[in-house]
């Protein structure tokens, strides 16, 4: 049975399998199961660490604060990944990934195989372990997208400040 809503918000936010979004905002920590949508280009996900199942498919942006963490089982699409100073990715296999941007130092990336990455948005170091036939079409910098990031990266440390 597959579940659809806008927006969801909260300290924990754990869904199940077959869920549609558009925005989920966690302050601590997101679940979501195999087979979970974002069909908004507008929309996105934010966590300081986001666990996902098999099968995921986010046209949006996942933006990830300094510390913060994503783990995806495999078979993932993230059109932009956006991620603060000493984040952790770690990807299973046949994740495509169109934009990484990298707004920080010491960054780990480890990716399983056949896994690609089509723009590496980044002034800092960071730390990437592939698996085979890992790709990455392009090293470039686009100055929209950097400046978006920062734009959200913003938002979110003030909304996450109202909390407190």
């Amino acid at each position: 049975m597959e579940s659809s809503v806008d927006q969801i918000a909260g300290n924990q936010v754990d869904l199940g399998l077959d869920v549609t979004c558009s925005v989920v905002v966690a302050k601590d920590h997101l679940i979501a199961d195999s087979r979970f949508n974002c069909e908004d280009e507008e929309g996105g996900l934010t966590a300081k660490q986001i666990t996902l199942g098999w099968g995921v498919n986010v046209e949006g942006k996942i933006v990830l604060p300094d510390g913060g963490s994503l783990y995806l089982k495999e078979n993932g699409t993230i059109d932009c990944l956006i991620v603060g100073a000493g984040t952790t990715i770690i990807a299973g296999d046949r994740l495509e990934l169109r934009t990484l941007i990298i707004l920080g130092p010491n960054v780990k990336i480890t990716l399983g195989e056949d896994c690609s990455i089509d723009a590496i948005e980044s002034n800092h170091n960071f730390q990437l372990q592939t698996g085979r036939s890992f790709s990455n079409n392009d090293r470039t910098r686009l100055q929209e997208d950097y400046n978006l990031a920062v734009e959200i990266s913003d938002l979110i440390d003030r909304a996450l400040d109202l909390d407190s």
